[in-house]
This record gives structure tokens, sequence and C-alpha cells, in this order.
């Protein structure tokens, strides 16, 4: 087995990490800053989700697997590649429609919420 080698650096290390806020949780502070609370819940469950398909593919040995088959390593890389940028091309192509909608929201519950 590994043993840690430079105990204090290890802690500092682990106290450095626990700092900074990781992409899931900035996903899940934009949503819930930008859609409310339901939406913040739903990306609270969606990471957790993803973390679980993570760690249980881990365990049942997928990287290992990967490994062995270098092949299958690059398909699904390439595959993430593909969906990773059909995400963004979509992020893209819809986020004039989606700065419209709320802009318009935004005006609307200014002229709701205005006493004057």
């Amino acid at each position: 087995m590994y043993e840690i080698q430079n105990y204090y650096g290890f802690i500092i290390a682990i106290c450095l990490f626990q700092l900074f806020p990781g992409a899931g949780t900035i996903a899940i502070l934009g949503a819930t800053a930008t859609d409310g609370s339901k939406a913040g819940m739903s990306a609270v469950v969606g990471t957790l989700l993803g973390d679980f398909i993570y760690m249980s593919s881990a365990v049942l040995g997928l990287a290992a697997i990967l490994s062995s088959y270098p092949r299958c390593f690059a398909v699904t890389q390439y595959l993430g590649v593909m969906y990773l940028c059909s995400l963004g091309l979509k992020y893209l192509f819809l986020q004039e429609s989606t700065n419209a909608f709320h802009k318009s929201t935004l005006l609307s519950r200014k002229y709701m919420c205005n006493t004057k």
C-alpha cells in the first residue's frame, strides 16, 4: 500500500482544495442564483447522480478496462468531446433567445413590483 510521505503537506493540500469551490459547486450556485431554489436543488441532484455514476464505474473497474483497451478509451474520449461541443454550440446559439427572455422577465417583474 501507499503511505503518506509528508503528512503536513497532505493536510495543507487538503485545506487548500477545500478553500476553492469546484465546478459542481459553481454550477449549483449559478443555477440557484439565476433560476431559484428548485433549479438549485435540481443541480444538486444532477451533481450527486453524476458523482454516483462516476464512483460506480470506478468500483466496477471501468478505468481498468479503458486502460487495457486504448481504442475504447479513445472512442470514449471522442464521444465526450462531441457531447461537450454540442452542448457548447447549443448554448451559443440559444444565448440570444435566452437573453431576450430574461430581459423581458426582469422588465415585467420590475413593473409588477414598482409602486410609484
